[in-house]
């Protein structure tokens, strides 16, 4: 492995890590600060458990607005392929650039 890909696996613990170095704010935090950072990621993991447990299946996380951006944009794209405004490989050429960021001209 070159060091330049990141296996899928990995995700879930960069993630985290960005979340909670979002959380503590410094590189090296103070001990209390550093407890005080876990009780509320631990706080904040058995409430949003409860809430699954409690029914509440539809919560959503915060999404940024390019990523409700994106999501729209694939929804349409899925939308006219199968309402058969598509043709298959006109409909492969937009997910291919969707997913390499080209622009529409």
């Amino acid at each position: 492995m070159d060091g330049t890909s990141i296996s899928t696996q990995n995700f879930p613990c960069l993630a985290w890590h960005a979340r909670f170095a979002r959380r503590v704010i410094t590189k090296h935090p103070h001990i209390w600060r550093l407890i005080d950072a876990l009780c509320n990621e631990e706080f904040n993991f058995l409430f949003r458990k409860n809430q699954l447990k409690g029914g509440a299946h539809d919560f959503k996380l915060s999404r940024s607005k390019n990523t409700k951006m994106a999501e729209h944009k694939l929804a349409e794209i899925k939308q006219s392929y199968e309402t058969g405004c598509l043709p298959l490989e006109q409909h492969l050429h937009l997910l291919a650039d969707f997913v390499v960021g080209k622009k529409k001209t």
